[in-house]
Protein backbone atom coordinates (compact mmCIF):
# COMPACT_ATOMS: atom_id res chain seq x y z
CA UNK A 1 0.00 0.00 0.00
CA UNK A 2 2.55 2.48 0.79
CA UNK A 3 4.50 1.53 -2.02
CA UNK A 4 1.65 2.42 -4.36
CA UNK A 5 0.87 5.90 -2.83
CA UNK A 6 4.66 6.61 -3.30
CA UNK A 7 4.21 5.65 -7.09
CA UNK A 8 1.01 7.81 -7.14
CA UNK A 9 3.27 11.06 -5.42
CA UNK A 10 6.13 10.51 -7.53
CA UNK A 11 3.61 10.14 -11.22
CA UNK A 12 1.78 13.14 -9.80
CA UNK A 13 5.17 15.03 -8.88
CA UNK A 14 6.29 13.89 -12.62
CA UNK A 15 3.13 15.27 -13.87
CA UNK A 16 3.67 18.84 -12.39
CA UNK A 17 6.89 19.08 -13.45
CA UNK A 18 6.02 18.39 -16.96
CA UNK A 19 3.38 20.68 -16.44
CA UNK A 20 5.50 23.36 -15.27
CA UNK A 21 8.31 22.93 -18.03
CA UNK A 22 5.20 23.34 -20.50
CA UNK A 23 4.17 26.60 -19.59
CA UNK A 24 7.45 28.11 -19.66
CA UNK A 25 7.84 26.55 -22.79
CA UNK A 26 4.21 28.08 -23.62
CA UNK A 27 5.61 31.42 -22.33
CA UNK A 28 8.47 32.07 -23.93
CA UNK A 29 6.42 31.20 -27.19
CA UNK A 30 4.34 33.90 -26.69
CA UNK A 31 6.98 36.18 -25.99
CA UNK A 32 8.33 35.50 -29.66
CA UNK A 33 4.61 35.83 -30.85
CA UNK A 34 4.40 39.65 -28.88
CA UNK A 35 7.32 40.66 -30.48
CA UNK A 36 7.27 39.27 -34.29
CA UNK A 37 4.18 41.06 -33.77
CA UNK A 38 5.10 44.51 -32.42
CA UNK A 39 8.34 43.72 -35.90
CA UNK A 40 5.71 43.12 -38.43
CA UNK A 41 3.59 46.08 -37.45
CA UNK A 42 6.53 48.13 -37.42
CA UNK A 43 7.71 46.89 -40.57
CA UNK A 44 4.02 48.29 -42.43
CA UNK A 45 4.26 51.62 -40.61
CA UNK A 46 7.48 51.96 -42.49
CA UNK A 47 6.44 50.24 -45.66
CA UNK A 48 3.22 52.89 -45.43
CA UNK A 49 5.64 56.11 -44.87
CA UNK A 50 7.61 54.83 -47.90
CA UNK A 51 4.47 54.71 -50.01
CA UNK A 52 3.23 57.90 -48.93
CA UNK A 53 5.99 59.62 -50.05
CA UNK A 54 6.57 58.02 -53.49
CA UNK A 55 2.71 58.88 -53.71
CA UNK A 56 3.30 62.55 -52.46
CA UNK A 57 6.05 62.48 -54.96
CA UNK A 58 3.98 61.10 -57.90
CA UNK A 59 1.54 63.76 -57.17
CA UNK A 60 3.94 66.36 -57.09
CA UNK A 61 5.74 65.42 -60.18
CA UNK A 62 2.02 65.25 -62.14
CA UNK A 63 0.83 68.18 -60.99
CA UNK A 64 4.01 69.85 -62.34
CA UNK A 65 3.73 67.80 -65.96
CA UNK A 66 -0.08 69.88 -65.70
CA UNK A 67 1.57 73.12 -65.12
CA UNK A 68 3.77 72.84 -67.82
CA UNK A 69 1.23 71.12 -70.51
CA UNK A 70 -1.05 74.09 -69.93
CA UNK A 71 1.26 76.78 -70.00
CA UNK A 72 2.26 75.03 -73.18
CA UNK A 73 -1.71 75.90 -74.52
CA UNK A 74 -1.65 79.09 -73.14
CA UNK A 75 1.18 80.11 -75.26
Amino acid sequence: MKNLKDKINQETKEKEEMIETKDAELRKLRERIDEMSSEFAQMLKDVLGKMSERVDFANQSWEGDQGDILSHKVD
